[in-house]
C-alpha cells in the first residue's frame, strides 16, 4: 500500500502550494500577513455594496457574508 501524498503540498518543503513563490513557513507567513493587510486596506477604500451582501465578487473570489468575509475559492 502506497503512503498517501498530499498533492496541496509542495514535496521539497511540506508547505501548501503558493503563487507567492516563498519556501519557508516563516517567508508564507509574512507574505500571507502582507497580502490580507493589502486586502483590507482594499476594503476600507472601498466598502461592500450592502445590497450585494451574500453574492460572489467575481474579481477576487471572496463571498462577502452578513458577519464577514469568507474565502470560496
Amino acid at each position: 500500500m502506497t503512503e498517501f501524498i498530499d498533492p496541496r503540498l509542495a514535496p521539497k518543503t511540506g508547505l501548501l502550494r503558493n503563487k507567492v513563490g516563498e519556501r519557508t513557513k516563516i517567508a508564507l507567513d509574512e507574505a500571507e500577513g502582507g497580502l490580507s493587510f493589502a486586502r483590507l486596506i482594499q476594503l476600507i477604500d472601498h466598502p461592500a455594496n450592502p445590497t450585494n451582501f451574500g453574492k460572489q465578487d467575481l474579481s477576487c473570489g471572496v463571498v462577502l457574508a452578513g458577519h464577514g468575509i469568507e474565502d470560496h475559492r
